[in-house]
């Protein structure tokens, strides 16, 4: 396996990880401030906890899709436990219900968005409420 290969499993192994940490923690995950390769951090970037959930499962589907289109083997418990959080297989993800609504309203790469009134809804709940949550934990209460 090559680099390229391996970064890429690597970056889809990190996604995945971040995607259940915080979908696990109920959205009460905090932004890290500990700085990256780059001298920024997560806190820096993302204005709520939600924006951070949502650009890490578009690049979970993202990274997922790539290797797949170009045929590169993910590991199979990778893989399987990608599919499982993505909602891309019968196994049914205990905290999907923050995962599909980002889902369902993001153009992905095999798809454009397609979403349902309730979905909008939804995504606009969760939205405000990880705004909210972060404003709280800003200003200390």
């Amino acid at each position: 396996m090559g680099e390229f290969q391996q970064n890429r499993i690597l970056e889809l192994e990190k996604s995945l990880n971040t995607v259940k940490e915080i979908a696990e923690s109920s959205l009460k995950y905090s932004l890290s401030t500990e700085k990256d390769e780059y001298g920024i951090s997560p806190a820096e970037i993302y204005s709520s906890v939600f924006d951070y959930l949502e650009s890490n499962v578009t690049n979970l589907y993202g990274i997922h899709h790539l290797l797949l289109e170009y045929g590169i083997t993910i590991p199979p418990q990778l893989e399987e436990e990608c599919e499982r959080v993505l909602g891309l297989n019968e196994r049914h993800y205990k905290y999907s219900l923050y995962i599909e609504p980002i889902l369902a309203v993001n153009d992905l790469p095999d798809r454009l968005a397609s979403s349902t009134k309730a979905e909008r809804v939804q995504y606009e709940k969760l939205r405000a409420d990880g705004e909210e949550k972060s404003k709280k934990s800003k200003s200390g209460r």
